[in-house]
């Protein structure tokens, strides 16, 4: 049975006298509030101050990022009033804690301003989200019977905007804490030089640095006696080094080489294909119709598919680059420039033109000498191919090209370990160069008889420039290269998705390099030989011999031997890999190393300490890296700009430094800086939207504002003091009931200047909230004070 909708509950009544059935009261009645207007003023109505508080604190925090500010190196200390960085940074936490709190209040502010507005205005609001401005930013509540109950079609998007309110309230606080703590990683330093400029101008120009003909620099002559840091095969006895330690240690093909001036290391880096993924195997650009072919070219195409090994590739960075970026780390430090010497740890990379390095790739074949000039066939050296394409190829659809048999057939010891260039060009082969190696081996045949045998490996080497970013980080002398630390992904396969031309362009690729024979031979010096082959020999085949020996484990490659364990078959696929391999990877690195050692001391290389328009002053990096390192009165130099821009070119060093830092570099503070500005977007709108919406449409439902009823406490009073409705019988031992969370509540005048809760009325049911009415005033009921006699006889 309904109730009727009688007056208020809670109407103050005057106390009963002494002579009622009722108790009287133990003390002073208190005297009723005094009655208030509802509707306030812009400034409080809306939370102006808190919204600029929050706003304020939120554009100071993404400035941080924005500009990219630097906090502390690592382990810093006196930040913040003496505190260490990690200290430091724990007081950020606090401080960001406070953020999130003033943003999250700001948002509930938005929405306990519409809500009230609705509940005041003609929509009213469901029962449900009566609640919201107290519970929004609560994931429970989203989840709630009491929000999804209350969804209804006019209320739809009201709804939806207190979803997307908790959601960005929820991510509030980790975003404010990713933004606010600094984070670790390599920051760039803007002003390294205490606001000075120092490029780095050296004595050639890009087409000089990188040749795209390989010769000998003029006058220069490379002897094992004699050999300078600039000869082509001065890295022979590093090289010599690692083949030693991989015959015992199965090192790989990564070596790191030392510029002997400024002590900057770089690395050497060989890898091949995965013969395990035939998929990615270079070994020929189509399978040909062998049923169109002769007799002698299917002949001569299994012999080469037999033969033919995988693709090694191997680079490393330009020696002079190393000798830069060191020279200039020791000038930096003896001059104590600023930043740059201020840093715990800092690095550096030239960041205004290209610089390129060497990437070789060699392919190589293995052949039964005996075998081969008994049938007086033909050697073809495989081609190569790589993500920039394959080697320009003619012969047996396009498998290689025919090795001249000058360069094999013809008699010679078994026992022999050689080596001997072949110049590709003239053949019309679109490569770098060629090479043959003549390799001893041991072979015991099936009845037991043990021969000497010789396997012949004529190779194909393509060289290119890549463009490479070289960074030095001097605290560890290690030269890091980005885009070309593992030269494996350069091989055929690794970039389907792109033609030939378009890897070239990503990379920086140039056309192949032309290697002249009068350089190649300045790579491959004569050396005496070690311990396997006797004879003097050349670097290259020494390096192949010292390399070899882990190849026939130990044994000696030109002694008979008979224990069935030595035998080797120049038509084994697994010794043919292994064989082309191994040689490809000694070949490949001595190329590289000789190519990354072009124009090394042979160049001016200067700091510019001082320049304008006319006249540039400079000292040379080349003598600071040197043994007079420290001393700089003697190398100073006075030029015109002019006549250096002609005659060299300029370098720039962009520095960092190792510590925390604010910035965009990685995905979690794009994440955090995102979710801060959404936030700022969504105040700005609302601020706006509600001063548009106030002047435009001053009588609007929208420009009702009131800081009433802004805590659980007052609307509980004020629901105390709403008349009962029969829209929510039942509802007493909680709702169960879908409908009744869509029931609209409103604001409303029920009585002579009291306002209640109406639930489930028409818009114009009771009288709207007035501006400037003063409400809250008791009934016209006088109030009788308590008698003395009364109050003492209470005592």
């Amino acid at each position: 049975m309904g109730r009727k909708e009688a007056g208020f509950l809670s109407i103050p009544m005057t106390p009963k006298d002494s002579n009622s059935d009722n108790p009287t009261s133990t003390g002073p009645v208190a005297g009723p509030e005094r009655p208030k207007s509802v509707l306030s003023s812009r400034l409080w109505g809306i939370a102006y101050p808190l919204h600029l508080v929050a706003l304020g604190l939120t554009v100071a925090v993404l400035q941080l990022s924005f500009r990219e500010v630097y906090f502390a190196d690592v382990g810093a200390y006196g930040l913040l009033g003496g505190l260490n960085v990690n200290e430091a940074i724990k007081g950020i936490q606090v401080a960001a804690k406070f953020h999130e709190i003033f943003m999250v209040a700001s948002l509930a502010a938005i929405v306990s301003h519409l809500t009230r507005s609705c509940l005041l205005g003609k929509r009213g609001v469901p029962l449900g989200l009566v609640s919201a401005p107290f519970k929004v930013g609560s994931a429970d509540y989203i989840f709630s019977r009491e929000f999804f109950g209350s969804i209804t079609r006019p209320y739809g998007l009201f709804s939806l905007g207190i979803l997307l309110t908790t959601i960005v309230m929820l991510a509030l606080g980790p975003a404010s804490a990713m933004a606010l703590v600094p984070s670790i990683g390599w920051w760039e330093v803007l002003n390294p030089y205490s606001g000075l400029d120092r490029p780095i101008w050296i004595g050639a120009h890009p087409e000089d640095l990188w040749p795209q003909s390989i010769t000998p620099e003029p006058g220069e002559t490379c002897t094992v006696e004699s050999i300078v840091a600039s000869c082509p095969a001065a890295g022979f006895r590093d090289l010599q080094s690692w083949a030693s330690s991989n015959v015992k240690t199965g090192r790989p093909a990564n070596i790191t080489l030392m510029e002997p001036m400024s002590g900057t290391r770089r690395r050497l880096q060989s890898q091949f294909e995965d013969p395990s993924d035939e998929t990615l195997l270079s070994y020929f650009p189509r399978t040909p119709d062998l049923n169109n072919v002769s007799t002698s070219e299917r002949r001569g195409y299994e012999i080469y598919l037999n033969s033919a090994g995988i693709t090694t590739l191997t680079t490393t960075a330009s020696h002079w680059v190393t000798l830069l970026l060191g020279g200039f780390w020791t000038y930096a430090n003896t001059m104590n420039l600023g930043l740059i010497n201020r840093s715990a740890r800092p690095k550096f990379k030239i960041d205004n033109a290209p610089i390129y390095e060497p990437l070789v790739s060699v392919r190589c074949a293995a052949y039964d000498y005996r075998s081969s000039r008994e049938s007086q066939g033909y050697l073809t050296a495989p081609y190569v191919r790589n993500a920039f394409g394959a080697t320009g190829l003619t012969d047996y659809n396009n498998i290689g090209w025919a090795v001249p048999q000058t360069a094999w057939n013809f008699s010679r010891p078994l026992n022999s370990l050689n080596f001997t260039w072949i110049n590709v060009q003239a053949l019309g082969v679109n490569a770098s160069i060629g090479g043959l190696f003549s390799i001893p081996y041991p072979n015991v045949l099936s009845n037991g008889t043990a021969l000497q045998e010789s396997v012949l490996l004529p190779c194909t080497v393509e060289a290119r420039w890549i463009a490479s970013e070289l960074v030095y980080d001097p605290m560890s002398s290690d030269i890091l290269s980005d885009n070309v630390t593992d030269p494996i992904n350069f091989a055929h396969g690794h970039h389907a998705e792109y033609d030939v031309l378009d890897n070239a362009a990503r990379f920086g690729a140039s056309p192949i390099i032309n290697i002249t024979d009068d350089w190649a031979n300045q790579l491959n010096i004569p050396v005496r030989s070690h311990s396997i082959v006797p004879g003097d020999n050349t670097s290259i085949a020494g390096l192949a011999e010292m390399y070899l020996a882990r190849t026939f484990r130990n044994q000696s490659l030109y002694t008979f031997v008979t224990t069935p364990d030595a035998q080797y078959q120049v038509n084994s696929s697994v010794f043919t890999r292994d064989l082309t391999q191994m040689i490809g990877t000694v070949l490949g690195l001595a190329v590289t190393d000789g190519l990354s050692r072009l124009r090394y001391g042979t160049r001016e290389l200067n700091v510019i300490y001082h320049r304008n328009s006319t006249t540039t002053s400079s000292s040379s990096l080349i003598s600071q890296a040197g043994p007079q390192g420290r001393v700089y009165n003697d190398t100073h130099a006075s030029n015109l700009s002019s006549s250096l821009a002609a005659s060299g070119s300029f370098y720039n060093l962009d520095v960092q430094r190792w510590g925390y830092g604010y910035g965009l570099e990685t995905k979690a503070s794009r994440f955090s800086v995102s979710i801060l500005m959404l936030y700022g977007c969504i105040v700005l709108c609302y601020i706006t939207w509600f001063n548009i919406q106030s002047y435009a449409r001053p009588r609007s439902d929208w420009s009702l504002i009131t800081n009433k009823w802004s805590t659980i406490s007052e609307m509980l009073a004020l629901a105390i003091n709403s008349p009962p409705s029969t829209k929510l019988d039942g509802t007493c031992a909680g709702i169960e009931a879908k409908q009744s969370w869509k029931q609209i509540i409103r604001i409303r005048e029920v009585e002579d200047k009291h306002l209640a809760l109406v639930v489930g009325e028409g818009r114009n049911g009771h009288p709207r909230v007035q501006r400037n009415v003063q409400y809250g005033a008791l009934p016209s009921v006088p109030v009788r004070p308590i008698p003395r006699e009364a109050e003492q006889d209470e005592r």
